[in-house]
């Protein structure tokens, strides 16, 4: 599977609504297979990137963060 998100958010700046946006991107992908009789696989990526802009007005970005997010596993059945 696969999902995309994109978030703005206004952020008022001396009163004025809008006048700058914290933004953030998220992106999954995931999948799974069977190996055989009761046996699964699966793994997954997510990546993050926020934005923040809560400085004032012409001010450099406030805060960023951009996160990767890995993961393998098994599953067994009986």
């Amino acid at each position: 599977g696969v999902a995309y998100m994109r978030l703005e958010q206004e952020v008022a700046v001396a009163g004025v609504k809008g006048a700058r946006d914290d933004e953030t991107d998220y992106i999954s992908i995931g999948a799974s297979y069977n190996l055989g009789p009761g046996i699964k696989m699966f793994g997954g990526l997510q990546v993050y990137d926020f934005q923040d802009s809560t400085g004032g007005a012409g001010a450099a970005v406030a805060a960023e963060a951009e996160n990767t997010v890995g993961m393998i596993g098994t599953k067994f059945s009986f």
